[in-house]
Formats: structure tokens, C-alpha cells, sequence
């Protein structure tokens, strides 16, 4: 038996939203996995050739594990095939695709015996918040958060399409440095100011009102400490704005930042990377649309 699956990239947050909101983008990983006689044997293409293992430490092989045991079925001889366009550890969700692509692949080879509440559940066990891995299953917007160990979440319908300028700076940022700079606790007004920009975010995106978006993502939770260990990102938000994007927002713990462009998102782009070039940097740069699928077996 063999199958393979496409996953989308994600971001967390879209600003305001922290640990809440998860946006699918059309930059993809695929996982390709057949049974064979005994063993594993695994290969990796593209991002992260020459860093994940190969061995049974490896990600989605560990998810795949999880999948069988859960159904109550040994784990059979795999050859997995990860092709890999995501980049690691640059807060475009490469972790939740990994999840989320063993899962679905593994849940696939043992006859789909878990539907999809259980298998982000299981996700969810792994990643610890709900954000890219629910978007990284079902595609889209959503708005997801945990009740009782399991995650509850809805799709946000988006009224017009639109066009995200991707800016991934060439350096890593884990996502346990970047949550170790957040405080323990905020002011009040602080929590305030999110809950009112992430009700804004949600309107805007629902009715197309684009105009509002550069008040729709500003942040108080996250972005404000974590831009002091990742160089460049307050010149390139201000890049960002004044070559006319609607709202750039870090994506998940960073360092990557997107940019909302309604209009002319190769200038965007473009002053963007010059404001980290700038300061030495270099980057990777990507115009991407909205992921309308998450998880999808393609073979």
C-alpha cells in the first residue's frame, strides 16, 4: 500500500491572535509512504535534507507510530519519502506539517480508523497549541482554541482573496527561545487592546474591508518582545508600510513576516528584503495566496 500526501504551510497568530489563529499557505511539503516487508527507510528532499533525521526519531515517523497504536495495529515496514518546501524553524509551521502529514498518511495505510477530531488531537499532543496544526489539516483561516485537552475551532470564511508577501530571514529562531522572552503576566489594557484587534482582524477578513488591516494586526502580547531577538524585523515592518501593504504581522514565533498586500506585492517584497539587507541580513522572499485545502492525500 502506498500513499502520498500534500500539506500547506502555516502561519500562527496573524498578529493579535495568539495561540488562536492559523492561516494555510499555498507552500507545501509532501510526505510519500508505502509498507513494505520490515524496517524504515527514509528519505529526505528539499528543506532540511542535511538536519532531520532519518531514523525512528523523525518526526512524522513518530506520528505514524502514533496512528497505529492508536488503532490498535502493529507498525508495519515503511519507506517514507519527505519532499520538503517548507523552510525549518521560521515560523511557517514546518513542525505541524510534519505532524499533521504523518497522521494523515499513517491514518490512510491503516484504513482510516481515526476521523479527524482524533487525529488532531493526537497532533495536538505532540505541538502542544492548536494554531498551525488545525490549519495545517484543514486549510484556510481558522480560529481554533483547547477545551479539555482537545481542540475546538471553526473556519474563517474570507470574503475577497488576497495576496501575502512571505519575508524569511536567513537565520533560525526556535519556537522555545521565542516563547522563553514572552512575561509571565500583562496589564490589563494590554489584553484589552489584543481582544479588540483580533475582533477586527476576524470582521475585516469575513467582509473584505481591507482598509482596516493595519490596525487588525497590531500586537501587544508577542511581537513587541520578541523583536528584540530578531534583528530586522521592525525595519521591515516599517518597510512594509510604507511600500503600501494593509498589515504585516510576525508569522508564529518568526523570524519569518508576512506582509497583506492588496496591491503591488513585488515592491512590497522588494522593500522589504532591502530593509534587511540594510542591516546585513539575507533573505528568502515569496509572494503566496491563502491555502483553501490543508491535509490532502494527492496520491
Amino acid at each position: 500500500m502506498r500513499v502520498k500526501v500534500r500539506v500547506p504551510a502555516t502561519s500562527a497568530n496573524l498578529g493579535p491572535g495568539f495561540d488562536s489563529l492559523g492561516m494555510a499557505l499555498d507552500l507545501y511539503n509532501y510526505v510519500e509512504m508505502e509498507t513494505t516487508t520490515g524496517g524504515l527507510a527514509l528519505e529526505v528532499v528539499g528543506e532540511g535534507a542535511g538536519e532531520i533525521p532519518r531514523d525512528e526519531s523523525n518526526l512524522v515517523f513518530l506520528m505514524t507510530k502514533k496512528v497505529f497504536q492508536e488503532a490498535g495495529q502493529a507498525v508495519p515496514g515503511l519507506a517514507i519519502r519527505l519532499t520538503n518546501g517548507i523552510p525549518l524553524a521560521r515560523g511557517l509551521g514546518s513542525s505541524a506539517a510534519a505532524i499533521v502529514g504523518g497522521l494523515v498518511a499513517a491514518n490512510e495505510l491503516a484504513g482510516r480508523p481515526l476521523g479527524r477530531d482524533a487525529l488532531l488531537t493526537l497532533a495536538l499532543q505532540e505541538e502542544g497549541h492548536a494554531d498551525n496544526i488545525t490549519a495545517a489539516l484543514t486549510g484556510g483561516v481558522t480560529a481554533a482554541c483547547i477545551v479539555h485537552g482537545a481542540i475546538r475551532f471553526l473556519p474563517i470564511p474570507v470574503a475577497n482573496s488576497f495576496t501575502v508577501v512571505v519575508v524569511i530571514p536567513d537565520y533560525h529562531l526556535s519556537t522555545r527561545v521565542a516563547r522563553s522572552v514572552l512575561p509571565d503576566s500583562i496589564a490589563f489594557s494590554d489584553a484589552v487592546h489584543n481582544i479588540g484587534r483580533v475582533a477586527l482582524l476576524v470582521a475585516a477578513l469575513t467582509t473584505g474591508r481591507w482598509q482596516i488591516m493595519d490596525v487588525a494586526t497590531q500586537d501587544r502580547l508577542h511581537q513587541p518582545f520578541r523583536q528584540h531577538v530578531l534583528p530586522g524585523m521592525a525595519a521591515a515592518f516599517d518597510a512594509a508600510q510604507e511600500a503600501g501593504a494593509k498589515g504585516a504581522v510576525l508569522s508564529g514565533s518568526g523570524p519569518t513576516i508576512l506582509a497583506f498586500a492588496q496591491e503591488a506585492p513585488e515592491r512590497v517584497l522588494l522593500e522589504m528584503r532591502a530593509a534587511y539587507a540594510r542591516e546585513g541580513i539575507a533573505t528568502q522572499g515569496r509572494i503566496c495566496r491563502l491555502s483553501p485545502t490543508g491535509a490532502e492525500i494527492i496520491a
